[in-house]
């Protein structure tokens, strides 16, 4: 029994107080209900406080107190009292020890004490003094449960006494056994008073239930009480109660009793399946279930009670509360519907609600029950009706279920759909009242709304047959709806579209009636149209519910289904009745007032428009949105309105309303012109227009006329009518085709402009344009194909038919081969341009101005197919064939342009073949001067064309472009003839020739390059070549010809003088200058065979006086002519313009050559070429030169005697152009004659004043005399100061001090100081020409010491000696340094470690330990080691490091003492064990931390990236270096170093820790919840003062409409050629020195790491920026177009292409801009490309492509009062790799502005 105090202890817990006012509760006689119940708790009372549960009602018996005494025995008989077990008193021991009980006696004499049965309960000591036998004591005190021998009591305290004194019957005293108790106490006092459920809600019998608590000095703590008083109405065996819980609320409760034969027959069945105890059989009396619902508010938790209500996961089957006989489980908290007893009480609730909502029903409000209103009649049923399954109430039936047929029952009804049940409301007159309907009729109105409400629902109830529930709270309408959802089958919810557009049809008219014109209820009506219709919008197709712009009320529009004629059930289709169309954004027109919207009259009954004054475009725009898309009116969006015009005037033949039609679509189209997205006119509309002879034709086939502006070229078309001869048939078409004049009533001659746009959308052409000839038949006997008398079926002249015929012939492979005799089809119609058969007939004039409209039409680049199939009928696959279209054929074979003369004929009639002609470079001269041209009208349109017409010209046309690959042999035959026809200026002859001697080499080039054999490659076969001066043509494929017996020289040795000996010898040849010579010979004897000789495979020789030329040995002509050097040296100065430029940038080179040219003399000159001897006497020419087998330039003289200056001034020229710069020539001869009579190397004069005369004759300044003699010098100065050190390292200060005797004598000639410096060094080791060749090529001091091979460190003293700098290069022992640290790194570190080892063996951190493992990176060379060292040796880089380390106090490198381990895999061991430590350690020590309060001490373990972090701190100090590691390790060395939380244990142990796998789990979900806001902080953006997650669903539109309109106007005006102001970068020296300086003042560096989803929403709120500026700068572009990114489509909703390395592509001042958008949140400075940029970038930076690649660099993209749009130059072109610096080893820039 001990036991079953206790199990009943933990049943009850925390139930004690309920358990002891229902005992209290069940002392109230039945039929009273004034009764009171106290509870007082007095912490003055005991040591801990003491409760006191006192009531009024019948006093203890005798059977009550042996009720306490024994466990489940109760004294309450079966049936008439809450509690019947005896159990719930015994809750009590959660709470005390010692309860006393003091009653009082019926009609007590003295009430100021109690009489009755006062007594408390035997404890272990109280057993000692009443049993004698110990063994029977040691029995009690183990067996006996606490509460079971009553011992009696004398005494009462005051407190007890005071109950007394006022009249209650029985008080329980309770001293509370500790400080828990006490606290239990107070908890559960607070718990009362915070009830969720009020707990005297069933309670009949009492008035007032007071709670109290008292302080330990008598002072009143707290008091709260619970009334009730009640009402009550007997109605056909239901109790009715209106019940008053005081600030508890209004209640309606239902009850009845359920008959005792029923709970005994219950009973019986129960004891029978043991559900029940057999004491049960003594039950007397009825049964009872009740219902209770608020009135006044909705509840907080529903609850099943047992008087009392029951723990909180009883929950009633609906939203009140459920009271009834009930048995529950022991500790009142839940029971079992299944259990037979609950079962029926349950049966019986559900009979009481059926009973009570057909009384509430079925009676007007005077009768109802309660005094119910209808807002309370309403709430009571739903809430009563609403049954569901709860947890509680473990049953095997649906619960809502049973009670739909319960009520069913009831009512009488066939099913649930039928019952009146449902509250509606009904409006007549102006009241609303409520009614009851069933859930077939009833519909849960949409709340929210006013036009369409409840109200006006109610009060059009009859007319839609559909009533709106009663207006109730959301939580209850759910419910119900839930129920009726559930339960009905009939019930729809909300109402059906049907019922919906019946309302609006009915509000409509309403309206209509009151107030036509009333703008803002119809604003109102249309506002909430939408939010009403919801999805059932098509509902509204067919009704009256739209008012028109003309005050009437419309039909919505209708799809309607009409059968094709001929068909019954197939071919359906849908067709619009009468078109309702919203009306245009005003917002978005200009000039409104002469803008027409409404249709002419006779279109208006086919045309209407919505009222045109409400605001549908801003307050309306939803409702607009959603009746177009409901298809209930057309998006006044001009395509739908004029696909309806274009139907109707299909067929008109009425012109009056042909042309109100013609100007209503162009007042529209015009109307959208004005707005930011244009329209344009689809290809399937066909309006008409009217032409000049009245009558209206296709507007396709219609022309503009000379009344029209000049862009449209009706001037043109008109000039060419007027001179082209009358009476052909395509000149008559023509005339009928002329667009009427713009004064013609349909055009009033009035906005032009706007017509000549909207007409050519329609298809007006501007000038002429190829028609389609088409013919019926379109198989065609073989013979008619080949004969070509089928081009008459597609009205073709048969004369073009022949020559369309010739034209094929041409192509290859047989084109006109037809293997069959059967049909062909001609699977195509034939494209023709107008008059292109008949241009013989035209005037010169007229040919003029046809060409220009031929040209005008290819420059608009049209599309059209250049060929036609024909094959035939059976076979298509095996027998087809391509033919060119006719218009093909036109454009490329007929002569249709004019040019300015004879091509290449004597032919006198100026016209040209397409082909004949040859363009050039648009940006230089498109039209060569000497080559066939058009006449100069033709030239400057095709210029003004550019380059779209040009390219359409050669792909199109078939002009030819100079200096194409493919057409190189074309090009060179094309030179040939217009050298040859000679129709050019002579002043053009050498161009001519340059350009067709660079076509050579550029043919020759490629041929060498092709894989294509030699006999296969095309070739010209007419040449230009050489005999004597002039130039001729020769065929070298004719072997006709007379000259075949002379072969034509090649050169091809590259000797100098072959080209004068040819010359000389007057036989033909071909040179090709500034060529591969080889190459040249090699490819014509491939091309030509035996009609050329390669000069390098024929006998040739020269010879001077008889004597072989290899013989001849010449001098040195500086040898010969001292004063040359300087002469060359003066005349380069000389030069200007390109010549100049020619020059080297050393000019001492020229001079180098010089040096190197042998000059002879000779009295006779003759040369042998090909077995032919030549003589030279007749020549101008008096010198021949060529190279020697040495490479050395050899010139022979024809003269004989002393050399002079006139006979050097016959060999100027030579020397000039062995030199490479024949310009110098003339200078040399005017330096040469002012020489005469002066010998060579006289005069005295130093090498300046030589200059300087040579420069006063050609007039130099002194700033080119200057020039002129460093040239001489070639850096002579700058190299004296090596020279002096050089002369001290081989012969001492002695040689220094000579030299600088006798320098300064010299006067910088450098021939004499090269003799004096030789002199000096003669007996030493200096090798004098190595030391030449320094003198000359060395550029610094290491290149000179290098060359002459000096040793390092005595070199460097020599140069301190004689005052120079010394050769020192810190830079490379810095890096010889630092490679020797970094090879042996890890060994160093592990001296710097073990010199702590013992420290960190203890678990004691080596603080420092990483500044001075990154210090050795750091170790300075030392500064005496650069003189002696240009590279420091490895031996003094170790001592000097071993220095180092003794004073860090480390071991040395070699020390004994280190480790044998390998550092890298400790280190990786460690990594992995950390990691995995740190994984298991992490939830843990969360956990522990969360669970003891102490969250801020695990910072180490729950920061982001406190991995890292974590092991930062622990490598900080030595620890991941010292030693493999293991968890315990890592765990002590956490506790060392402060990272492990000080009050945790060291160890993962959970028990130790006090841990469960549940609270690891909890921690777990709480960091997964802690990751996901971090990586949502991470990746949003803060926009405009709020954060966008990009991961979020988005409303991009609203967020670029926010972005257009919040950019400032400084951004938003800026042009688009604004580029940025940006510094020039620095060099790299200068940029290494500040570039430390730079990242700290700037802020530049590495861009920020930032999530991917962050970096990509960035850059489209940058692309959404760049598309708002370009918007607005670009108003006539269509910049949804532009926008090539797959960005795009968030706005435009069309597909982009990531892949092209460009965002933007817009047109700006007729250039193609490509536009990359960058952007950052803030302003790097700096930027990156990905792989496709840069490739869109190094294309545009070509040269001509048309193209401009800019960066749009935007700024602060995510406050757009800060936002700044910059235009950064191509990063691939000159311009931008001066401002941009390439960064890192990616493609990154960054960029310093100004």
């Amino acid at each position: 029994m001990a036991g079953q105090t206790t199990n009943v202890a933990t049943d009850y817990r925390d139930r004690f107080l309920v358990e002891l006012i229902q005992n209290a509760y069940d002392a109230q006689p039945k039929g009273r209900s004034d009764g009171r119940i106290e509870v007082t708790l007095d912490m003055g009372a005991s040591e801990y406080g003491t409760l006191y549960v006192a009531n009024t009602g019948q006093p203890f018996a005798k059977n009550n107190v042996e009720s306490l005494s024994y466990v489940a025995l109760s004294a309450k008989s079966v049936g008439q009292a809450i509690g019947n077990k005896g159990l719930g008193f015994r809750s009590i021991v959660q709470i005390a020890d010692d309860p006393r009980i003091f009653s009082q006696i019926p009609e007590a004499v003295d009430p100021k004490i109690f009489h009755g049965f006062c007594f408390r309960f035997a404890s272990s000591d109280d057993f000692d003094a009443l049993i004698e036998r110990p063994s029977h004591r040691q029995l009690a005190k183990k067996d006996l449960p606490k509460f079971h021998i009553p011992i009696w009591l004398d005494e009462q305290s005051d407190l007890v006494r005071d109950f007394a004194r006022r009249g209650l019957s029985t008080v329980i005293e309770l001293p509370l056994r500790n400080q828990s108790a006490s606290d239990v106490a107070r908890r559960t006092i607070d718990e009362l008073e915070a009830q969720e459920v009020p707990i005297h809600l069933f309670l009949d019998r009492i008035l007032e239930l007071s709670i109290c608590i008292v302080s330990n000095a008598g002072n009143l703590e707290k008091s709260f009480s619970f009334t009730r008083t009640e009402q009550r109405q007997k109605l056909s065996g239901l109790i009715f109660s209106r019940a008053s819980l005081g600030a508890d609320g209004e209640y309606l409760i239902a009850r009845r009793e359920v008959s005792e034969e029923q709970m005994k027959a219950t009973i019986a069945e129960a004891i029978a399946v043991n559900e029940l105890d057999k004491y049960w059989n003594e039950w007397t009396g009825p049964g009872d279930v009740a219902v209770a619902v608020r009135l006044d508010a909705p509840i907080n938790a529903s609850r099943i009670y047992t008087y009392l209500p029951m723990g909180d996961q009883a929950e009633a089957p609906f939203s009140g509360y459920l009271q009834g006989s009930f048995f529950p489980s022991s500790n009142r908290k839940n029971l079992d519907a299944q259990h037979r007893l609950n079962a029926l009480i349950l049966d019986e609730a559900r009979a009481l609600v059926a009973d009570a909502i057909f009384h509430l029903v079925g009676v007007s409000e005077s009768n109802r029950p309660g005094a119910l209103t209808d807002e309370e009649a309403a709430k009571v049923v739903a809430e009563m009706v609403s049954w569901r399954s709860v947890s509680s109430l473990q049953s095997v039936s649906e619960l809502g279920t049973a009670m739909a047929e319960v009520l069913v029952s009831r009512l009488g009804c066939e099913s649930l759909d039928d019952a009146n049940i449902v509250p509606c409301v009904e409006v007549v007159g102006d009241q609303s009242k409520l009614v009851w309907k069933t859930p077939a009729l009833s519909r849960d109105w949409p709340p929210g709304l006013t036009v369409f409400g409840k109200v006006e629902a109610a009060k059009w109830a009859q007319e839609t047959n559909s009533w709106p529930i009663w207006a109730m709270s959301e939580d209850l309408s759910s419910r119900l709806n839930a129920f009726l959802d559930e339960e009905c089958e009939m019930y729809l919810g909300g109402p059906n579209g049907e019922e919906r557009a019946r309302l609006v049809e009915v509000v409509a008219q309403s309206l209509l009636t009151a107030s036509s014109r009333g703008k803002k209820k119809w604003m109102m009506y249309f506002a909430e149209l939408p939010a009403f219709m919801e999805n059932y919008g098509e509902s509204l197709a067919g009704l009256q519910v739209l008012i028109g712009d003309d005050g009437l009320l419309h039909r919505a529009m209708d799809y309607v289904s009409k059968p094709k004629a001929g068909k019954k059930n197939k071919g359906r289709r849908r067709q619009k009745q009468i078109a309702i169309f919203s009306p245009p954004d005003e917002r978005r027109i200009s000039e409104t007032s002469e803008l027409r919207i409404n249709p002419p009259a006779k279109l208006k009954e086919r045309f209407s428009f919505l009222r045109n004054d409400l605001s549908w475009h801003e307050e309306l725009s939803e409702t607009r949105l959603f009746l177009e898309k409901n298809n209930l009116v057309e998006e006044f969006d001009r395509e739908a309105i004029f696909s309806r015009l274009d139907r109707t005037l299909r067929d008109e033949r009425n012109k009056e309303v042909l042309r109100g039609g013609l100007r209503w679509a162009f007042e529209l189209w015009r109307q959208a012109r004005s707005s930011p997205r244009p329209f344009r006119m689809q290809p399937q509309f066909r309006f008409r227009v009217p032409i000049q002879s009245g009558e209206y034709i296709d507007a396709r086939e219609a022309n503009f006329s000379a009344s029209w502006p000049e862009d449209t070229l009706g001037g043109l078309v008109q000039e060419f009518l007027d001179v082209a001869p009358q009476g052909l048939k395509d000149v008559q078409e023509i005339q009928h085709q002329l667009l009427a004049e713009t004064k013609h009533p349909a055009f009033l001659d009035t906005h032009i402009d706007d017509w000549v746009a909207f007409l050519s959308e329609l298809g007006v052409r501007r000038g002429l344009h190829p028609v389609q000839k088409t013919s019926t038949k379109r198989k065609f006997k073989a013979h008619e194909l080949r004969d070509f008398s089928f081009v008459e079926q597609f009205g073709i002249p048969l004369t073009f038919g022949n020559f369309w015929r010739d034209d094929i012939e041409t192509g290859d492979n047989d084109p006109l081969y037809l293997p069959l005799s059967t049909n062909y089809v001609i699977a195509n119609d034939l494209l023709w341009f107008p008059c292109q058969s008949d241009l013989n007939e035209f005037t010169s004039v007229c040919q003029r101005k046809y060409a220009c409209l031929v040209l005008r039409w290819l420059e608009t680049s049209p599309e059209f197919s250049s060929d036609v199939e024909v094959h035939h009928e059976h076979n298509r696959n095996s027998d087809s064939r391509r033919w060119p279209m006719p218009l093909t054929t036109f454009l490329r074979a007929s002569c249709w342009i004019p040019t300015d003369g004879a091509l290449v004929s004597d032919e006198t009639e100026p016209v040209a073949v397409a082909s004949e002609i040859w363009l050039n470079d648009i940006e230089k001269e498109l039209f060569l001067p000497f080559l066939p041209r058009p006449m100069l009208e033709l030239r400057r349109l095709i210029e003004r064309g550019g380059s779209q017409l040009l390219e359409n010209l050669r792909n199109r046309a078939g002009f030819n472009q100079i200096g194409r690959d493919d057409m190189l042999a074309e090009q060179l035959a094309m030179l040939c003839d217009c050298f040859k026809v000679g129709k050019f200026d002579p002043h053009f002859r050498q161009r001519l020739l340059n350009l067709y001697y660079s076509t050579w080499r550029k043919f020759l080039t490629a041929v060498s390059s092709s894989a294509e054999a030699e006999d296969q490659i095309l070739r010209p076969q007419r040449v230009l070549i050489q005999r004597g001066n002039s130039i001729e043509v020769v065929n070298l494929h004719d072997e006709d010809e007379d000259a075949l017996s002379v072969p034509v020289y090649i050169c091809d040795t590259g000797r100098l003088g072959d080209v004068d000996l040819l010359m000389a010898s007057g036989q033909p040849f071909f040179n090709l200058p500034d060529s591969d010579s080889e190459v040249t010979g090699k490819y014509f004897e491939a091309f030509y065979g035996e009609r050329i000789r390669r000069i390098s495979k024929v006998e040739y020789s020269l010879q001077a006086d008889g004597k072989d030329i290899t013989e001849v040995k010449g001098e040195l002509v500086n040898s010969l002519v001292p004063e040359l050097r300087s002469m060359v040296a003066v005349a380069m100065e000389a030069l200007r313009g390109t010549e100049a430029q020619r020059l080297p940038s050393n000019r001492a080179e020229v001079l180098r050559k010089l040096d190197q040219i042998l000059l002879a003399q000779a009295e006779t000159i003759r040369f042998v070429i090909d077995g032919n001897s030549v003589r030279t006497d007749d020549l101008n020419r008096q010198s021949f030169s060529l190279t020697t087998e040495e490479g050395k330039v050899l010139i022979v003289l024809k003269s004989a005697g002393v050399l002079n200056w006139d006979r050097i001034d016959r060999c100027l020229l030579q020397i000039c152009e062995a030199l490479g710069h024949v310009s110098l020539a003339a200078h040399l001869r005017i330096l040469a004659f002012d020489r005469k009579g002066k010998e060579f190397g006289t005069g005295g004069e130093n090498v300046q004043a030589r200059v300087s005369a040579m420069a006063d004759t050609l007039r130099l300044s002194q700033v080119e005399v200057l020039a002129a003699i460093a040239t001489l010098n070639e850096g002579l100065e700058a190299r004296v100061p090596l020279l002096r050190a050089a002369l001290h390292y081989a012969a001492g200060p002695n040689a220094i001090r000579r030299f600088d005797q006798q320098f300064a004598m010299k006067d910088n000639d450098t021939v004499a100081l090269r003799a004096l410096w030789a002199d000096i060094l003669k007996d030493t080791t200096i090798n004098l020409e190595v030391l030449d060749a320094a003198m000359r090529d060395a550029h610094t001091s290491r290149d000179f010491r290098e060359m002459l091979e000096l040793d390092f460190a005595l070199f460097n003293q020599s140069l301190s000696a004689v005052g120079e700098n010394m050769e020192l290069y810190s830079e490379q022992h810095h890096r010889a340094l630092e490679a020797f640290v970094r090879q042996n790194d890890l060994r160093i570190t592990q001296c710097i470690l073990y010199s702590e080892r013992k420290s960190l063996g203890m678990f004691r951190p080596f603080e420092g330990y990483s500044d001075r493992r990154a210090a050795i990176y750091e170790i300075e060379p030392n500064m005496s080691w650069y003189p002696a060292y240009e590279v420091p040796p490895e031996k003094l880089l170790k001592d000097h490091l071993d220095a180092w380390l003794q004073r860090q106090g480390a071991l040395s490198i070699d020390s004994d003492d280190l480790p044998s381990f390998n550092l890298t895999q400790v280190r990786e061991h460690n990594r992995r064990v950390f990691q995995a430590f740190f994984v298991k350690a992490v939830p843990i020590v969360r956990a522990w931390c969360a669970k003891n309060g102490v969250s801020n001490q695990a910072e180490h373990f729950m920061k982001p990236n406190s991995s890292e972090t974590l092991r930062k701190s622990l490598d900080r100090v030595g620890v991941l270096d010292f030693k493999k590691l293991d968890d315990e390790m890592l765990l002590r060395w956490c506790k060392a170093i402060g990272a492990w939380p000080g009050d945790m244990d060291a160890t993962l142990e959970l028990e130790t820790l006090g841990l469960s796998a549940d609270d690891l789990e909890f921690e777990a979900i709480e960091a997964r919840k802690a990751n996901e806001n971090h990586k949502r902080e991470a990746r949003s953006v803060s926009f405009n003062g709020r954060s966008i997650d990009p991961e979020d669903d988005i409303d991009f539109e609203a967020l670029a409409e926010e972005i257009g309109g919040s950019l400032s106007r400084s951004v938003l005006s800026s042009a688009l050629n604004s580029q940025a102001s940006l510094a020039i970068i620095e060099d790299d020296a200068k940029r290494i020195k500040n570039s430390k300086k730079n990242k700290k003042e700037k802020g530049l560096g590495r861009l920020p790491r930032i999530p991917p989803e962050k970096t990509e929403f960035i850059g489209r709120l940058g692309e959404i920026i760049v598309y708002s500026w370009l918007k607005t700068i670009l108003k006539g572009q269509d910049i949804d177009a532009a926008w090539k990114s797959g960005n795009g489509g968030f706005i435009t909703g069309r597909d982009g292409n990531d892949g092209l390395g460009y965002d933007f592509e817009v047109s700006y001042r007729k250039q193609t801009w490509r536009i990359e958008v960058k952007a950052s949140l803030n302003d790097p400075q700096a930027f990156e490309l990905g792989e496709t940029e840069v490739a869109a970038a190094r294309e545009a930076a070509k040269d001509r492509n048309g193209f401009q690649y800019k960066i749009a660099y935007v700024s602060y993209v995510a406050d757009s009062s800060e936002t700044c749009i910059e235009i950064l130059p191509n990063p691939m072109t000159d311009d931008g790799a001066s401002v941009l610096r390439l960064r890192g080893e990616g493609i990154r820039y960054s960029f310093e502005r100004v």
